[in-house]
Order: C-alpha cells, then structure tokens, then sequence
C-alpha cells in the first residue's frame, strides 16, 4: 500500500514541491526501484545478522521514519528531505512486505496455509488498488500534507500488528 501511494502521490508532490516534470519523476521511481532491488539481495545477510522478527521490525520503522520526513514540511520541499525519504523507503518497503510474507507462513498451520496466505496476497492486492485512488483523491481535496498522515498510519498499523 504504502509503495504504490507513494507512485500516486509522490509524483504530485514532487511536481508541486520540487518542480518536478515527467522525465524526473520517471527517473527517481527507476531509482527507488533500483535501491530496492539492492535491499532484496540483502536480505538474507540482514536477516542472519539480526533475526527475522527484529528485520521486520526495524524495516516497519524505517518505513514509518521515511515517511515522517515529509510530515513537517513547508513547500517547497527541501531536495534531501525527498531524496533521504525515498532512498529509505525503497529499502524498508521491500524488506518489511518479504518479512510479512516469510514471518507470516512461518507461523500459519501448515494445514491452512495456502488459504491464508492466499488471503494476505488479496489483502495486499486490494490495498494496491484501493489505496492510490483514494491517496490521490485525498491529496486533491486536502493538499500536500496528505501522503505522509495516510501512508504513516499504514506503518503504524503494521508495527502494532507485530
């Protein structure tokens, strides 16, 4: 949810904050995109480093802390508040979704498992297409301190589901 708000919304804010045009934008999603690629072939070392449950953990307040890098913001946004915010969740993203998926079969009855892993893909599915929508709509009707409440309030809520 929280990545795909950020593809809807994120480009809104960074044409209205930073000047932002279509090539830009395009060229920091492919960025973000790469950063996140790196973070995925990282995983197995960070999580033999320091134990699925504290990865998740740490990757959920990674998340929650790049987001609150746009929460105290006075356009225009500062270029590092943008660029530190979105390099930090291309890595926590990525690696907070893969711990839900590993964490979450792990402890799932074997019996029951493909039902409710099933229900978790849905669940993320129907979060990809209801939350950009809704995230855009919002960012429209409030402005531009928007993003950061709503998709914060996803990463509170899956800290406070671990």
């Amino acid at each position: 949810l929280v990545f795909s708000v950020y593809e809807g919304v994120g480009t809104q804010i960074s044409e209205c904050a930073l000047g932002w045009e279509v090539e830009e934008n395009g060229l920091f999603l492919c960025a973000m995109g790469f950063v996140a690629v790196i973070a995925m072939l990282c995983l197995g070392y960070l999580e033999a480093a320091v134990g699925d449950k504290n990865l998740l953990v740490g990757a959920y307040c990674a998340l929650l802390v790049s987001l609150l890098c746009f929460v105290d913001v006075r356009p225009p946004l500062a270029m590092w508040q943008w660029v530190v915010g979105g390099v930090i969740l291309a890595c926590s993203f990525p690696i907070s979704q893969a711990m839900t998926y590993v964490l979450f079969a792990r402890n799932v009855p074997r019996s029951k498992q493909g039902l409710l892993m099933g229900y978790l893909t849905s669940a993320g599915s129907l979060a990809r297409m209801i939350g950009p929508p809704l995230a855009t709509t919002t960012y429209s009707a409030s402005g531009f301190r928007t993003y950061p409440i709503f998709a914060s309030g996803a990463a509170i809520m899956g800290i406070t589901l671990l």
